[in-house]
């Protein structure tokens, strides 16, 4: 059973493994992200990052299709997990059966080059508009999406609360 689906930039890190995966209970994480999925040796940093008591694995987004059925159904409490919205926004649009709800955390990465969009109330936030754009567009399709940095030691801000002052 899918218990959460994240984005984060981060991946797996500090606050992952001590506020969201205990407060979830997660027994499981799947890392949707092509670049990771494709070098081993990344892959296994990430894999070692979780720990021995919780399955983890790293999958291209066409891997992760392949066995979404299996994870869906399968009683463990999984956190699903990936880097962006946007590609959050492709799994909704390709694996049926999913929670309709996407948790966005720390979205920081976005360079003077590009447009960056902040949501307000959560610094933590600061999208390329390329992923503001696939927030709007999961919204549209009915999908929760709020943004949290960690669990419950911060506050949740919800899409619907502030797109209207996103313009």
């Amino acid at each position: 059973m899918i218990k959460l689906i994240r984005c984060d930039e981060r991946l797996i890190h500090g606050q992952t493994m001590q506020y969201v995966m205990p407060e979830n209970q997660i027994q499981a994480v799947y890392i949707i992200d092509d670049t990771i999925a494709s070098n081993k040796i990344l892959g296994m940093i990430y894999t070692k990052a979780v720990g021995t008591n919780i399955k983890c694995g790293v999958y291209s987004m066409e891997g992760f299709k392949e066995i979404a059925e299996g994870v869906i159904q399968d009683d463990q409490r999984s956190l699903i997990i990936m880097k962006y919205p946007r590609i959050a926004n492709e799994l909704f649009k390709n694996v049926s059966g999913l929670p309709q709800a996407l948790n966005i955390g720390a979205q920081i990465g976005a360079t003077a080059k590009e447009k960056v969009v902040k949501i307000p109330g959560a610094d933590y936030a600061m999208m390329r508009e390329s992923d503001a754009e696939a927030v709007k567009e999961m919204d549209s399709n009915g999908i929760r999406v709020y943004f949290n940095a960690a669990g419950s030691i911060s506050s949740t801000v919800e899409y619907a609360a502030v797109k209207k002052d996103l313009g």
